[in-house]
C-alpha cells in the first residue's frame, strides 16, 4: 500500500477551499495523489472520494480534507459504512504502509513475514482485510472484483520491463519508459517489489508517483 502525503488543506487566494459537497474535493485529491485507489493502488478513471471514518457515522467530518482518500468501487464498498476504531488499522496518509504487505506474481497480497519491529502484525492483517485486499482467485473474489487480476497483469508488465532493463545493461534512458508504464498501469507496490534490487528505478518510482512518502524504505511504521 503506497504511503502518501496528502498535504495540508488546499487553499485559494490564501483561504481554505470550501467543499459544499465532499465530492468537490476529488480534483484536489487527484492533483495531489494521482488517479489511484489509496488502498489497492489500481489506476482508475474516476476515483471516488473515500472517507477514512465513514461519513454516515461521523457527519461532522464528512467534508473534512483530513478524512479524505481516493478509492475504487471495490475497496469503497468492501470497507463499508460502519464505525471504525481508526487506531486498529494502518493508514496510507499517516503510516509507512510500504512496510506491511508482500506482493506476489499471481495478484496475491499477504502480510510480510519479516515485518519491521515497529509493525503490529494484527493491525497489519486488519488493514489487509479492511478493503478485501487479500481476496484473489475465481470463486474467492467476486466476478466484479478484478483487482487481483489487474495486479497480476501489472506484475507481468513489470517483470517484462525488468528483463529488458537487465538484458540491455540497465540503460538510464529506459527508466522513463518504466515509470511511464508504471504510472499508466498503477500498482506502485508491485513495481517497487519487482525492481527492489534496482536503486535507480526505485528512486524514479518514488518520485514519479505524486506525493509518495519518500522515506518509505528506511523508516518505521510511524514515519519516524
Amino acid at each position: 500500500m503506497r504511503p502518501i502525503n496528502r498535504g495540508d488543506w488546499p487553499t485559494e487566494n490564501n483561504f481554505p477551499v470550501d467543499f459544499p459537497e465532499y465530492g468537490d474535493a476529488r480534483p484536489y485529491l487527484i492533483a495531489r495523489l494521482g488517479d489511484y485507489c489509496s488502498y489497492c493502488e489500481n489506476q482508475i478513471t474516476n476515483p471516488a472520494v473515500e472517507h477514512e471514518q465513514p461519513k454516515n457515522v461521523a457527519p461532522g467530518i464528512e467534508r473534512s480534507w483530513y478524512n479524505f482518500l481516493l478509492s475504487c468501487v471495490n475497496c469503497n464498498s468492501i470497507k463499508g459504512h460502519t464505525y471504525l476504531n481508526l487506531d486498529n488499522f494502518y493508514w496510507p496518509d499517516i503510516h509507512n504502509t510500504f512496510l506491511l504487505f508482500e506482493f506476489h506474481p499471481l495478484g496475491v497480497i499477504t502480510v510480510k513475514t519479516n515485518l519491521h519491529p515497529s509493525v503490529d502484525i494484527n493491525k497489519a492483517q486488519s488493514t489487509l482485510n479492511l478493503t478485501g485486499l487479500e481476496r484473489y482467485g475465481f470463486g474467492v473474489a467476486s466476478g466484479a472484483d478484478r483487482r487481483w487480476i489487474k495486479r497480476s497483469q501489472a506484475y507481468g508488465k513489470a517483470e517484462d520491463c525488468l528483463k529488458y532493463y537487465l538484458n540491455n545493461d540497465r540503460p538510464n534512458d529506459y527508466i522513463l519508459s518504466i515509470t511511464n508504464t508504471a504510472t499508466s498501469t498503477g500498482f506502485w507496490s508491485v513495481w517497487m517489489k519487482v525492481f527492489e534490487n534496482e536503486p535507480l528505478v526505485i528512486f524514479a518510482l518514488k518520485n514519479t508517483f505524486s506525493n509518495t512518502f519518500d522515506e518509505c524504505d528506511n523508516t518505521n511504521i510511524n514515519r519516524l
